[in-house]
């Protein structure tokens, strides 16, 4: 008895475990290592934020820094009918590698900007421009 007992407490610690990672609060509804695959070639000069279209319609944010504690996109909104604002949030606190790499976010446009034209974004303090959709 005692033994069946502990076998259903693992299953409930199992099953709260599971469903505990399945929150999802972050600005962004997928992130990936590197760039769009139809990007342009990067250089030494275009470390900074890049912008583009997901085939679906989503804006595609990239961001460059350590791969452990990518700049990550914290908010979007719409600033002007052509205009969205990103917000990165703060660097992590604690170590984190000293490499230069891309991390791609995909962010959905807030429904106030779904029938807009938005031909740029501000990451941080950067603007970049938006290549037109389709």
């Amino acid at each position: 008895m005692r033994l069946k007992k502990m076998g259903m407490f693992g299953v409930a610690i199992a099953l709260v475990s599971l469903t505990a990672g399945c929150t999802h609060d972050e600005a962004y509804v997928d992130k990936f290592s590197g760039r769009p695959t139809d990007a342009p070639p990067a250089t030494e000069s275009s470390y900074g934020p890049e912008a583009r279209w997901s085939e679906t319609g989503n804006v595609l944010i990239t961001t460059w820094g350590s791969s452990s504690c990518p700049s990550t996109p914290s908010a979007i909104s719409l600033l002007t009918p052509s205009v969205v604002l990103v917000e990165l949030a703060p660097p992590p606190d604690g170590a984190c590698t000293a490499d230069m790499a891309a991390t791609t976010f995909e962010m959905e446009l807030p429904e106030e900007a779904q029938e807009s034209r938005i031909e740029s974004a501000i990451v941080g303090e950067q603007k970049v421009q938006l290549p037109p959709f389709g």
